[in-house]
C-alpha cells in the first residue's frame, strides 16, 4: 500500500487556515473588532447554515488570507481601483469558504468526527513541535553567553505575543488546528476510494501523449512528461545575441555575417559554438537541440531548422534573441516512456483530477441539502 497523500487541493479548496505561527499570511485583526463581533454577534452574522452562524470574525480572517495574497491589506484604505473589484470578487469567494467549511464540519459531525480528546491531543503536539522549532531558532541565532536563556520559554512567549495579535490563544489556536484536522481526516475518508481504472488512466496516456507531440510539453503545467526525445531535426547554432536588448540586429549583423562565413568555409562548427556562441542552453550540451513542428522554438527557429538538411548550415536567421547561424545534424526518431513507466505519476495527476470532482459535487450535494442563508448586508 502507498502512504496516504496529503490531500492538497482539499486544502487549498477549503482549508484556509489563516493562522500559521512564525510567518502568517493574514491581516492582523483588531482585538476590539474581535470584542464587538462576540458582544454584537446578532448584527455581524455573515451566513447561517441549517441555524448555525457563521460571524463576520471568520469571514474576516478568510478574506484576509486570500487577499494578502494579491498584496492586498483589507485592513488599510484601498484606492486602486483593481485591487477594489480584486476585493469585491474575493469578498464572495471568502464567504462561499467560511459557508462550505460550515457544511463539512456538520457532515463530519454526522459521521462521527468531532473533535475530541485524541484530536485536541494531536494539536497540541502538533503546536508543541512548532514551539520546539521557534526555540531552535532562538537558540541558533542566540550569540550571546547567556547559558541561563529559556529558550522554550522564549518562544512560548513570543507565540503567545503574536497569536494574541491575531485575537488569539494558544488554546483557541489548538481547538482551531484540531477542528481543521478532523474536517481533513473526514475528506480524506469519504476520497480514499475514489481512483482511476487501468483503463482510463491509458486513456489518459494516450491522449496526453498525443498533445504533446502536437503542442509540446507545458513546463508550468503540472504534466508528466511522456516523450523522452521527440522526432525531429537535431540542431546546433549559434546565437548572436542583443547583450541584452542594448544592440540592434543591424549593430551585430557584421559579427554574425563573419561568424557565418566561417562555418561556410570549414571551420569547427563547435569550436565556433564556444567562441561566439552566447546561448546559455548551447554550452556543454553535445546533443544539440531537437526541433518538432510543435511551437516549442520560436518560429523563425523552428521552420529554419526543420527546412535544412543533415549537415546543411542556414543563412542568418533573425529572431528577438539576435541573430542564428544554424547548423542540422541527423533526423532523430521519437523515444517515449511506455504506460507502465508513468503509471503511477499519470495516476497521482488523475486521481487528484477525479477526487476534486467528487468533492465539488459532493460539497454542492450537502449545500443543495442545507438551509443556507447569506447575510451581504453585513459583510
Amino acid at each position: 500500500m502507498k502512504k496516504k497523500k496529503k490531500l492538497l487541493f482539499v486544502v487549498s479548496l477549503i482549508l484556509v487556515f489563516a493562522m500559521f505561527l512564525g510567518g502568517c499570511n493574514s491581516e492582523k485583526i483588531n482585538t476590539q473588532d474581535k470584542q464587538q463581533t462576540q458582544d454584537e454577534r446578532s448584527l455581524n452574522v455573515v451566513a447561517q447554515v441549517n441555524g448555525n452562524d457563521i460571524l463576520y470574525s471568520e469571514f474576516y480572517e478568510t478574506l484576509s488570507y486570500l487577499a494578502s495574497r494579491y498584496g492586498i491589506d483589507v485592513g488599510a484604505e484601498i484606492e486602486e481601483e483593481w485591487q477594489l473589484e480584486m476585493l469585491e470578487d474575493l469578498k464572495d469567494q471568502a464567504l462561499e469558504q467560511v459557508i462550505e467549511r460550515e457544511v463539512i464540519i456538520q457532515k463530519a459531525e454526522e459521521a462521527g468526527y468531532i473533535v475530541n480528546d485524541e484530536a485536541i491531543q494531536k494539536a497540541t503536539e502538533q503546536f508543541n513541535e512548532i514551539i520546539g522549532r521557534i526555540a531552535a531558532d532562538i537558540e541558533n541565532s542566540d550569540t550571546s553567553e547567556d547559558s541561563d536563556r529559556d529558550y522554550m520559554q522564549e518562544a512560548l512567549e513570543q507565540a503567545d505575543e503574536e497569536l494574541a495579535e491575531y485575537g488569539k490563544t494558544k488554546d483557541s489556536y489548538i481547538e482551531e488546528a484540531a477542528q481543521y484536522k478532523v474536517m481533513e481526516d473526514f475528506l480524506e475518508e469519504i476520497l480514499k476510494d475514489v481512483a482511476s481504472s487501468d483503463d482510463e488512466l491509458r486513456d489518459y496516456y494516450n491522449k496526453q501523449l498525443q498533445k504533446q507531440r502536437e503542442d509540446g510539453i507545458d513546463p508550468w503545467g503540472g504534466e508528466v512528461s511522456l516523450i523522452q526525445q521527440p522526432e525531429g531535426r537535431r540542431v546546433k547554432h549559434i546565437l548572436i545575441g542583443l547583450d541584452n536588448g542594448n544592440k540592434t540586429l543591424d549593430e551585430i549583423k557584421p559579427i554574425a555575417e563573419e561568424v557565418l562565413q566561417k562555418a561556410r568555409n570549414g571551420s569547427d562548427f563547435e569550436a565556433l559554438i564556444e567562441e561566439y556562441g552566447e546561448d546559455p542552453g548551447m554550452m556543454g550540451n553535445d546533443d544539440g537541440y531537437i526541433v518538432a513542428p510543435n511551437g516549442q522554438f520560436v518560429p523563425e527557429f523552428e521552420s529554419t531548422s526543420l527546412a535544412l538538411e543533415e549537415g546543411e548550415i542556414s543563412d542568418l536567421v533573425p529572431t528577438q534573441f539576435g541573430y542564428h547561424i544554424i547548423k542540422a545534424y541527423d533526423y532523430a526518431q521519437e523515444i517515449v516512456f511506455t504506460f507502465e513507466e508513468k503509471k503511477d505519476e499519470l495516476s497521482m495527476i488523475l486521481d487528484n483530477e477525479k477526487k476534486t470532482e467528487y468533492y465539488s459535487q459532493k460539497i454542492e450535494e450537502w449545500k443543495a441539502a442545507s438551509i443556507i442563508n447569506r447575510f451581504p448586508e453585513n459583510i
